[in-house]
């Protein structure tokens, strides 16, 4: 059986090297192969800004389910605990499925991204759906009915409707529309903070998720800062060289942090990411 954890890392954000380094490092003791999608496969429209091309690089990972027999994707900003059991391993002992997601209905306001969703292209009689999936952590399988029903066409659309979280809303609507099972994930799989006691637990969970601005202080915090003191006590607690090894790279994320900011001005004043006009 073919396996491949796969994640999505365009651009330079420094967040990146901890959860790409605890992703590779989580795939070799899974024996899986590891995929890393660093430039655009889908085909952006040139307006998108690199938040979107990104997004749409999910349509890809749909996709490599015709290469693999399972997938497990998760975003580059997750860091994969060391102790994390063997994901395709655990989810052989549970029922039979073909999509395996974190429901996070439960945070709220969910349904109404449900109902932004375009009617000329879903037919979601449940406007008030008790489920919505985080896709920042998604288990496909072959011959999963969500691969074969997204189309680019649709989510560009949803993209410049405005639809919040689009991919991920996208996704739902398709579940939602076609009544594809999904089997819900234990929060460990998919920890992103939901109350103040999420902080101190973060590193006793599997795949801790810094979406959003989850475990900052405050929002000008860089994501990049958390993760990367959390990797060093994940993966280097105890070693001599831990503190140095700490303050090199702090110094290295706040200038790559400075030149990620400036692409992404560069990129907005050459006109990508603007709103086109329909």
């Amino acid at each position: 059986m073919t396996r491949a954890i796969v994640t999505i890392a365009l651009g330079m954000d420094p967040c990146y090297r901890y959860g790409l380094k605890s992703i590779s490092l989580y795939a070799g003791r899974c024996g899986s192969e590891v995929i890393i999608i660093d430039q655009d496969i889908v085909g952006a429209p040139k307006s998108f800004s690199l938040q979107k091309v990104a997004w749409l690089q999910k349509l890809h990972v749909l996709q490599l389910v015709n290469e693999y027999d399972e997938i497990l994707y998760l975003d580059s900003d997750i860091l994969v605990a060391p102790g994390a059991p063997n994901f395709f391993d655990w989810i052989q002992s549970k029922d039979p499925c073909s999509i395996a997601m974190y429901n996070e209905y439960h945070m709220g306001g969910r349904d109404a991204f449900i109902r932004k969703l375009p009617g000329s292209v879903f037919k979601v009689t449940n406007k008030d759906p008790s489920k919505y999936f985080n896709v920042g952590v998604m288990y496909l399988k072959k011959g999963n009915l969500l691969s074969e029903l997204a189309k680019k066409d649709e989510l560009i659309e949803v993209m410049a409707d405005g639809v919040p979280c689009p991919e991920q809303t996208y996704y739902n609507g398709l579940l939602l529309s076609n009544v594809i099972p999904v089997l819900e994930l234990p929060r460990t799989f998919n920890f992103m903070e939901e109350d103040s006691l999420d902080v101190q637990s973060r590193l006793f969970q599997f795949f801790i998720h810094y979406a959003g601005y989850s475990f900052r202080q405050r929002k000008k915090h860089k994501r990049s800062k958390i993760m990367r003191r959390d990797y060093f006590e994940l993966f280097h607690k105890g070693q001599s060289l831990k503190y140095f090894l700490l303050t090199i790279c702090m110094f290295r994320d706040r200038f790559e942090d400075s030149l990620f900011a400036m692409s992404k001005k560069i990129r907005k004043l050459a006109g990508f990411g603007k709103k086109v006009l329909r």
